[in-house]
């Protein structure tokens, strides 16, 4: 607020330019996401899926573990 004030910096540029969402990020590995996202629900952390890393000279999988937008149930694509 006191950078948006002092810089009369518009709302929509303030969300563009500085991180209002991610507060941590986890990597783990598929086989125990759903695992660490329950472990963290129980603690009453709030997950999503927010991406994947692959090996570009191995194919990434057909299938993976999506948490819905509303922290809910998982989605498999």
């Amino acid at each position: 607020a006191l950078l948006q004030q002092a810089g009369d910096v518009d709302e929509l540029e303030m969300l563009r330019t500085f991180n209002n969402g991610i507060g941590f990020v986890l990597c783990v590995s598929e086989e125990h996401g759903e695992r660490v996202a329950e472990a963290l629900a129980s603690a009453g952390e709030r997950t999503h899926v927010i991406g994947r890393m692959a090996n570009l000279e191995t194919p990434a999988p057909a299938a993976t573990l999506v948490v819905s937008a509303d922290g809910g149930e998982l989605i498999r694509p």
